[in-house]
């Protein structure tokens, strides 16, 4: 028989649907080799892989028999889109490989989760600019989405929401508060994108 050779690419999913399109490469990050022993993971087969700049890997010299192929996630903040199979092992591809074979499109699609974050100030002149000396206010409720999801402000009137997926969200606050009449924004919120790696917000 003749070894054969697994390869694929690593990209940055921006809309986390698990298709790649038209998106970038992930350089640096490390795949690897097991047995598939019907069914089950068994051990790890060579030292990693780890994609290049244009994000693409190679096993060369693979003997035959079937394998899984799988990514190591680099960081919590990453979470992965592609491929998700209906198996024990969700995230990894199964490969056979036979006498010669080039096998090849083994890709792995990545979402960075991303963030909302900001401070709710006292504006003390009304300008609706936070100027120096103007303090954060804290316990104020912000909330994304509505009331699916608030918090309350720190103690320098910071908050921030993290951990979130591809969408649009709408970041509002609790106006409940008679005494005080908000002056940013002029439109009551803020329509927010958040694609891979994305934050928004000022600190």
């Amino acid at each position: 028989y003749r070894n054969g050779t697994i390869s694929g690419s690593k990209w940055d999913d921006v809309n986390g649907n698990g298709d790649w399109e038209d998106e970038s490469a992930l350089p640096d990050w490390h795949i690897q080799l097991f047995e598939n022993n019907d069914g089950d993971k068994g051990a790890q087969v060579g030292e990693d892989e780890v994609t290049n700049s244009d994000g693409n890997y190679t096993f060369e010299d693979v003997e035959p028999g079937d394998y899984f192929v799988c990514e190591v996630n680099q960081e919590d903040s990453w979470t992965q889109t592609y491929p998700d199979f209906d198996s024990d092992y969700p995230n990894c591809h199964e490969v056979t490989v036979t006498s010669g074979g080039e096998y090849s499109e083994f890709d792995f699609g990545n979402f960075k989760l991303g963030q909302i974050y900001g401070y709710k100030y006292e504006d003390t002149d009304g300008d609706g600019d936070w100027d120096e000396g103007e303090s954060g206010i804290e316990d104020w409720q912000i909330c994304l989405n509505g009331d699916e999801d608030c918090i309350d402000t720190d103690g320098d009137g910071y908050f921030e929401f993290t951990g979130l997926e591809y969408g649009n969200y709408t970041l509002t606050e609790d106006e409940s508060n008679l005494d005080y009449q908000r002056t940013q924004p002029e439109a009551g919120s803020y329509n927010i994108l958040i694609e891979s790696g994305s934050g928004f917000g000022e600190g």
